[in-house]
């Protein structure tokens, strides 16, 4: 008997990572329609024609998550690493901008900071972080040129996963 009730309570374990597994896969396919839904819906208000590539093998996803691991190093809790990829995807968008409007961004964002932070550290601390991650775009991600129009972060018993929407930025 004990055997039987053994695998009974094995079978139960299973069944609910099984369970937890297709939630999750739920709750990602459900994130990924609600960020095509609202960017189709976008681009037809702007007259835009919306498609999907899939012949790019690229997962910008991934690419963020690359992109932000030193600020998701540094953060632990859920709503501190979803900070950090809020933060990451900002920096990325403006590292496709010119350098010139790069550096007009940085000092936007200082004085808009200037308001809600007294203590000039944090205010250099900012613009610090801020640089480190466009010279990190330079570095590692050069020919990577995708705005991120749309992301998500999904909870899931792993962790969280990110869905994105991006666009490639063309050359003029």
């Amino acid at each position: 008997m004990g055997k039987k009730h053994k695998k009974t309570k094995e079978w139960k374990r299973r069944q609910k990572k099984i369970k937890e597994r297709k939630s999750s896969k739920e709750a990602i396919i459900a994130s990924k329609e609600r960020l095509l839904q609202e960017v189709k819906r976008i681009s037809a208000q702007d007259g835009h024609k919306f498609q999907i590539d899939k012949s790019n093998p690229l997962k910008m996803s991934e690419v963020i998550i690359d992109f932000a691991q030193p600020l998701l190093d540094a953060f632990q809790t859920d709503e501190e690493q979803r900070k950090a990829i809020t933060m990451a995807i900002a920096i990325w968008n403006v590292s496709l901008l010119p350098d010139k409007d790069q550096k007009n961004f940085i000092r936007e964002f200082c004085n808009s900071m200037q308001d809600s932070a007294s203590d000039q550290e944090i205010l250099d601390e900012n613009s610090q972080i801020i640089s480190y991650f466009l010279e990190r775009k330079k570095i590692f991600f050069p020919d990577i040129k995708r705005m991120i129009l749309d992301y998500d972060c999904v909870e899931t018993p792993q962790g969280f996963h990110l869905n994105v929407v991006s666009n490639v930025l063309k050359d003029k």
